[in-house]
């Protein structure tokens, strides 16, 4: 695996948008994604204020496989990665921040390629399992 330089961030919304029978709820997804190698990690969220806990699962996960550390994180200004929590965690860790203009998702192309690319792939598996398209 390559070395972990920069992790780009991005949440998405509306995995599940209808009540299910699920044991939990996931509105939201959240991709990690490695600069050099594109290598991705994708994180279920019940809720957006769960983001620094799963950031800190994937830390550890990722500098334990590696032996290298996180230097640097982009993400958008969504106030899950904005949050004092946040940004006190990435000063502690030296971790330097990068923050996308608001309303420019073409800074970020890399997060929205990997976006579209997993909405596809979920849309082909619910059509496959004939899943009604509400879901």
């Amino acid at each position: 695996m390559a070395c972990i330089k920069k992790v780009i961030a991005h949440p998405c919304r509306h995995m599940w948008s209808n009540h299910t029978n699920l044991k939990q709820h996931f509105q939201y997804f959240k991709k990690l994604i490695d600069d050099y190698s594109r290598k991705a990690w994708v994180y279920f969220l019940a809720e957006k204020s769960k983001a620094l806990q799963h950031f800190q699962y994937f830390k550890k996960l990722v500098e334990k496989e590696t032996r290298q550390y996180i230097k640097c994180i982009r993400t958008d200004r969504g106030g899950e990665f904005n949050s004092l929590e946040f940004n006190e965690f990435c000063k502690q860790n030296g971790i330097k921040r990068q923050l996308t203009i608001a309303y420019t998702p073409q800074l970020n192309g890399v997060a929205e390629r990997k976006n579209r690319t997993v909405m596809n792939l979920v849309r082909s598996m619910l059509s496959e399992k004939n899943i009604p398209k509400t879901f």
